[in-house]
């Protein structure tokens, strides 16, 4: 039981070691930002646009975003924000990291930061409308680069699957919000 123990404890620091590792490495790249708005920065040193920081997250774009993605991508930043996703994320990851044996874990993290998303798009499809759906769609594949769990990226889950949410994105109806009801 002594060898389970610490086996289990060495995965437990290993996984948050590398967490914050990765974590500390982002507010590197980070230092030379340039605000250009409240919580919303500017930088040379990234990819692709994140969210970075639990108490007081910043929006990170990086420097060569046109003014449609810049705002399509703070859109969809503000969304995760709305939804305290830059909270939920890290505890998820906390989950996983105590219970880092059980494969379940590992898929359900997967899956919860897909579902995190893909959430955030219809949400910031409900605000733009179904007309503005390719040219969201579009800065979604300009800037598809992955995420990390305490790094919230507009590109993070898979692309295909984000894309085809997006194209197929119809606001919900009086009617059919009846009809759900009834069902459920």
């Amino acid at each position: 039981m002594g060898i389970l123990s610490w086996t289990w404890f060495v995965g437990v620091v290993l996984l948050l070691g590398y967490a914050a590792i990765r974590y500390l490495r982002f507010r590197k790249n980070v230092q030379a930002s340039i605000r250009i708005r409240d919580g919303i920065y500017v930088c040379d040193n990234i990819r692709t646009p994140f969210i970075l920081g639990v108490i007081r997250p910043g929006i990170y774009l990086p420097s060569d975003m046109d003014e449609v993605q810049t705002d399509n991508v703070i859109a969809h930043e503000r969304a995760h924000l709305s939804r305290l996703d830059q909270v939920w994320k890290p505890l998820g990851y906390c989950l996983l990291a105590v219970y880092w044996f059980n494969p379940l874990c590992w898929l359900f993290l997967k899956k919860f930061l897909a579902d995190l998303e893909l959430s955030c798009d219809e949400r910031v499809l409900a605000k733009l409308g179904a007309d503005r759906a390719k040219e969201y769609a579009s800065s979604l594949l300009e800037s598809r680069q992955g995420a990390t769990v305490f790094v919230s990226a507009f590109g993070g889950a898979k692309i295909r699957t984000r894309i085809k949410n997006i194209l197929s994105f119809k606001k919900l109806t009086w009617f059919s919000f009846m009809v759900f009801v009834a069902l459920i």
